[in-house]
C-alpha cells in the first residue's frame, strides 16, 4: 500500500472521481516474517518473533491508507503451515490497531474461503459510510512539492534532495 496505492488514490481517484469505500490490505505470515528479519533455520519461537516485528511494516501500510481517509481491513492469505497461534496474534494486533481482520482461504476453499472477508468488508462499509479521499498533495502543487509530500507522508522521509539534472 505504498507507491501503487498512492498513485491509485492521488491520480486515478482524483482524475476519475472514484471514491473507494474501504481498503483491503493483503498479508501473509511469511511476508510479515520476512519484514521482521527472519533468519534461515529459525526456531518456531524466533519465527513468531520475526512475524511480530514484521507488524511494523504492516502498521505503516495501515497508517498510509487511513491517512487517505480509508477504513482498513487486513486479510490474511492463509497457507496450510500457518499456525492458529500466529493467526491469533495477527488478529489481536489488528484489533489493537482498530482495523478489521479476516482470514482468507480462497486458494484452498474457493469462494467459500472468502466469506469471512466479504462479511467483514460489508460490515466495515456499512459502519463507516462514504468518505472523501484525503489526497497527499494538491493538484496545484508543483512537481517538486508533490514529490516532497509523497516522500514525506507515504515513505516517512525527512527531506528530499533533487539534483540539478533532475530539476532541469
Amino acid at each position: 500500500a505504498d507507491l501503487g496505492a498512492e498513485k491509485f488514490m492521488d491520480i486515478k481517484c482524483r482524475k476519475t472521481g472514484l471514491h473507494p469505500r474501504a481498503t483491503v490490505l493483503v498479508a501473509t505470515l511469511r511476508g510479515l516474517r520476512l519484514h521482521g528479519g527472519i533468519k534461515d533455520g529459525a526456531t518456531p519461537e524466533e519465527t513468531t518473533q520475526a512475524m511480530v516485528k514484521g507488524f511494523e511494516n504492516l502498521d505503516k501500510h495501515i497508517e498510509n491508507m487511513q491517512a487517505f481517509g480509508q477504513p482498513v481491513i487486513v486479510t490474511l492469505n492463509r497457507y496450510g503451515d500457518d499456525s492458529d497461534s500466529d493467526i491469533a496474534l495477527l488478529t489481536d494486533h489488528c484489533k489493537q490497531k482498530g482495523v478489521g481482520f479476516a482470514a482468507n482461504e480462497v486458494f484452498a476453499k474457493g469462494g467459500e474461503g472468502a466469506e469471512e472477508l466479504a462479511r467483514t468488508l460489508i460490515e466495515t462499509i456499512e459502519r463507516e459510510g462514504a468518505k472523501e479521499v484525503n489526497f497527499v498533495y494538491d493538484d496545484t502543487d508543483t512537481v517538486t512539492e508533490k514529490i516532497e509530500k509523497v516522500c514525506k507522508k507515504i515513505y516517512g522521509a525527512k527531506g528530499v534532495i533533487i539534483s540539478k539534472k533532475a530539476k532541469k
